[in-house]
């Protein structure tokens, strides 16, 4: 899913905080193991879009823009608990026919306390 020189930023604007909470991750081994860190979530998507950039004499890049609302597995989801936005930067692979993520950023707004 990620490259191995993949890299995700995460970010959590908390209402109660003046700073965000923002942590860089690098590379696909740490990617995965800051992944099995956090609580499960569901994902509603509320909106996203998808444009590929086509790069003269290299792999394309499509980017991928989602937008919703998050719910920790065990909470009710009829109340939102946190709204996100992310977006992917995702290569193409011609000659392997492939695409894995090579850059994320992941926002999370007005978390509960």
């Amino acid at each position: 899913m990620y490259q191995q020189d993949a890299t995700l930023i995460w970010s959590i604007f908390l209402s109660k905080t003046p700073e965000p909470q923002i942590s860089t991750i690098l590379g696909q081994h740490s990617i995965h193991q800051f992944l099995k860190t956090i609580p499960e979530l569901f994902f509603e998507v509320k909106s996203y879009d998808c444009q590929t950039i086509a790069v003269p004499d290299a792999n394309n890049i499509t980017i991928l823009i989602v937008s919703g609302n998050a719910y920790p597995i065990d909470s009710n989801p009829i109340i939102p608990q946190y709204p996100f936005h992310s977006a992917f930067h995702i290569q193409m692979k011609e000659e392997s026919k492939s695409a894995a993520i090579c850059y994320q950023t992941m926002h999370f707004f007005n978390s509960p306390a």
